[in-house]
Parts: structure tokens; C-alpha cells; sequence
């Protein structure tokens, strides 16, 4: 079958090398500005509802006038800096995505950790 290249298979740093990315594409200022705008909205779901995808956030962003970032790839790092900072956990579950320019490929199921009875 011909010889594996060290490393291909490697959970660990595959991990390391999307920790990487999202590094990279966070350290624009253009996408630390629109983050500053991005994260009242994650904020604003976090509190309203029980699980979520980033479809949610996406149209949710549409619809406040945020819009989508500069990047797409920007979205993970919104999501890391939500579950730092206590409002959301990911869960091991999946979905497939609702939106055309997705191509119904799974999406990860988000849960609040703030969620305010007050909403569904």
C-alpha cells in the first residue's frame, strides 16, 4: 500500500494545526473588529436558546446587521471565545446544516450554559 507520512493520522496535531488556523485568521484587525460585533449576538443566543448550531448564529448575525465575517473561517474562533468564556460547551452531536451554501454538511450541536428561563 506504499508508505504512511509520519504524522498523517495524528489527532494531536491535527488539533494543534486548527488551534493554529484559528489563530491566524483571529489576529486581523478587520476580524477582531467584527468579532467585538459578533459576540453580543452569540451572547444574545446563548441566553434565548438551549442548542444551536452556527446556522442559527449566521442568520441570526444576518438578521441583527452584523453580517458575516470577513472570513468565514472566523465563525470557530467566535465559538471558542463563547465557550471560554462560559456561555456555551459543544456537544458530541451533529446536524445537518440547513443552509444551501453549506451543502448539508454536518454541523456541531452547541448547548447554553446560560440560558435564561425566560426564553424557549
Amino acid at each position: 500500500m506504499g508508505e504512511e507520512q509520519p504524522g498523517l493520522f495524528d489527532k494531536q496535531e491535527a488539533e494543534f494545526r486548527k488551534h493554529q488556523a484559528m489563530d491566524q485568521v483571529e489576529s486581523t484587525a478587520t476580524a477582531q473588529a467584527w468579532k467585538a460585533r459578533a459576540l453580543p449576538v452569540l451572547h444574545f443566543i446563548a441566553l434565548s436558546i438551549g442548542e444551536f448550531t452556527t446556522d442559527r448564529l449566521e442568520y441570526q448575525l444576518a438578521q441583527s446587521g452584523v453580517g458575516l465575517p470577513p472570513e468565514k473561517r472566523a465563525i470557530g474562533p467566535l465559538m471558542r471565545c463563547g465557550a471560554t468564556n462560559g456561555w456555551i460547551v459543544k456537544t458530541d452531536r451533529v446536524v445537518e446544516s440547513v443552509m444551501p451554501s453549506n451543502h448539508r454538511r454536518p454541523k456541531a450541536i452547541w448547548r447554553s450554559l446560560i440560558r435564561t428561563k425566560g426564553y424557549r
